[in-house]
């Protein structure tokens, strides 16, 4: 009986890097549970519109699932209910001909100083201004005091 359904704001709960994201099982237009099968799909992304529970700079949401150490779905909505999880898959784009094209992949603009698809590699001639954050870290120019054009991406 669908009046019996007791949903939550933290029906999926996602965790890492010291963040703790969640949505209900409702949000991205998912059905309520019933008592048959049912297929849910979550997008990973910061957009405010997807139902997280928390604003997330586009930064934040990728420290998160860099790290991510927890994926928590709630299995049962009603007093006497019993869930099942079954075929529970985290997709992810791949760079290939071969595949559809996977249209919800971002490309990235990268800041000055960052390179790559992820803008994660440092460019030559920059380094790491807090190494110890270690990809998460701001980029600065290196100072070789005319010595080289390049240094060091960590150590400058």
């Amino acid at each position: 009986d669908p009046e019996d359904v007791r949903l939550s704001a933290e029906d999926i709960v996602l965790e890492g890097n010291g963040i703790r994201l969640s949505a209900a099982i409702t949000a991205q237009q998912n059905p309520v549970p019933r008592r048959v099968n049912q297929e849910y799909s979550f997008r990973l992304h910061e957009d405010a519109s997807l139902g997280w529970n928390q604003r997330l700079t586009s930064f934040d949401f990728n420290r998160l699932l860099s790290n991510l150490t927890s994926v928590k779905i709630r299995g049962t909505y009603t007093d006497r209910g019993r869930g099942f999880l079954d075929d529970v898959r985290l997709n992810t784009a791949v760079r290939s001909g071969a595949q559809p094209a996977a249209t919800w992949v971002e490309v990235c603009e990268c800041p000055e100083g960052l390179t790559g698809q992820f803008c994660d590699q440092v460019v030559p001639g920059y380094k790491l201004s807090n190494p110890e954050q270690g990809p998460f870290s701001p980029v600065e120019p290196c100072f070789c005091n005319s010595h080289s054009a390049a240094c060091d991406t960590v150590t400058g």
